[in-house]
């Protein structure tokens, strides 16, 4: 292979989800679990220049290519298994083809890097395996295996809470996280809402180890029974999927926040590097659907960076992330916050992983330069459509062709990953100089959807 290449991304976003989906009904179990699969082929965005991109599916190649010039990347290959499983850790020692061709190029590319979407005991088995074959390759973003049970912990709601008391982070006056418990079973759940129902208070109930806004309950206190027989018969109601059979079910204070309000939902994301140095990655609101905790992207500005609420958001972050390097923690993370009507900061959870804007950072710091944060709007969106929708790839370019992102002006629209069209979502990036111009964009985009999507 006369190529050289840097870093291999595996994208194994599935890999680290669909266990927490086995126990959803069986309509959203298998939409989630194609949503993440599809989802995954968005880690062409990732880094730099030589690279390769293992993903489940392939990465649709009319787009791999156009973006690639866009640019200006030659050295970028995109590997799928033949056969993927939930797991594409294990399909790259299991599957022929991919162990043959992943062997190849870490041979011929001695220390290279190799860095997962997320860690998981199926990406551990794999750098075993390569180890197995004496193969020389670095894993930046990865907690050694002995110390595993650190993530494991601390990446949930749970470990959220206790690891942010831990690392001094609740010193802040300026970003706290809401008042909560965490309880054993559903009875407690019951009980610690009734403490919140009699001090007036509405709340939010989440399974321990949700993700993509599954197993939240937000409770309205004025819709609740005033009765306590009553009350214990609607929330037993609300926890009737086998998820909240879970031995851990946080119930914390739900934040009040202003209706209609810009920048309810920021996040901060960080990065610890190999050397346990703690630094700034990047700010950003978070896209939230009508459901108001459904993700569905995320939007960095110029004014976010200015904000007295995000920058002691980030030194309340920065703490966090020095207790997990501590424990042996390496790679992005991120803190979920909430801005409440009396502008307020709540931290509410982290996610220890690259995240659903780790790539749209790194790919805006391709295109505009590392500072682009200062002088640019750039947003990243899962547009829904219907499902009897007839939108391809190449209609999308053909619709938006006026709009398409350009080098010369640093403004216009990606189709980010055509592939998430077959789970009927239009998945865009929207880059301008403005707010004005962003809004304008997305707007063309809404009305030009209008008429095609039937």
């Amino acid at each position: 292979m006369s190529n050289r290449f840097d870093t291999i991304y595996i994208s194994n976003i599935l890999e680290g989800y669909y266990k927490s989906y086995l126990d959803l009904p069986k309509k959203k179990r298998e939409f989630w679990t194609q949503y993440d699969t599809l989802d995954s082929n968005r880690a062409w965005m990732y880094g730099d220049d030589n690279k390769i991109v293992i993903t489940s599916q392939p990465i649709l190649r009319d787009h791999f290519v156009y973006v690639n010039k866009l640019l200006g990347w030659k050295n970028v290959i995109n590997l799928s298994p033949t056969r993927p499983g939930f797991s594409i850790s294990e399909d790259c020692f299991k599957n022929k083809f991919l162990k043959k061709r992943l062997v190849e190029i870490i041979s011929d590319n001695p220390g290279i890097a190799l860095i997962p979407y997320r860690l998981t005991p199926q990406f551990q088995k794999l750098i075993h395996f390569l180890n197995s074959k004496k193969l020389t390759f670095t894993t930046p973003e990865t907690i050694p295996q002995d110390k595993q049970f650190v993530l494991t912990y601390f990446n949930t709601k749970r470990g959220f809470r206790h690891l942010w008391h831990m690392s001094g982070a609740d010193s802040s006056t300026y970003v706290q996280i809401p008042e909560g418990f965490i309880t054993e079973d559903k009875q407690e759940v019951i009980e610690a809402g009734w403490w919140f129902m009699t001090h007036q208070k509405s709340f939010v109930i989440k399974y321990n180890k949700g993700a993509q806004g599954i197993g939240v309950q937000m409770i309205d206190r004025k819709t609740l029974p005033k009765k306590r027989e009553e009350f214990n018969a609607h929330i037993r109601k609300i926890l009737t999927d086998k998820i909240w059979r879970s031995s851990a079910i946080i119930i914390e204070e739900a934040v009040p926040i202003t209706k209609g309000g810009e920048s309810i939902s920021p996040s901060v994301e960080m990065y610890v590097s190999p050397d346990g140095t703690v630094n700034k990655y990047y700010a950003c609101d978070q896209v939230l659907a009508e459901d108001k905790k459904t993700f569905r992207g995320v939007y960095t500005y110029p004014e976010l960076y200015k904000d007295k609420n995000i920058k002691h958001a980030f030194q309340a972050g920065l703490k966090f992330g020095r207790q997990l390097a501590r424990y042996g923690y390496r790679g992005v993370y991120d803190i979920d916050l909430i801005r409440s009507s009396q502008n307020k900061m709540y931290a509410v959870e982290s996610n220890m992983r690259r995240t659903g804007g780790t790539h749209l950072h790194e790919l805006c710091m391709a295109l505009l330069g590392k500072r682009y944060g200062e002088h640019y709007h750039a947003l990243i969106e899962d547009i829904m459509l219907r499902p009897n929708h007839s939108l391809t790839y190449d209609a999308c370019k053909k619709l938006f062709h006026e709009e398409l992102y350009s080098n010369n002006q640093k403004k216009g629209i990606i189709v980010s990953n055509p592939d998430m069209l077959n789970v009927h979502i239009l998945a865009v990036v929207v880059i301008a100089e403005n707010k004005n111009d962003l809004d304008a964009l997305r707007r063309v985009v809404s009305q030009k959807l209008k008429h095609v999507v039937q």
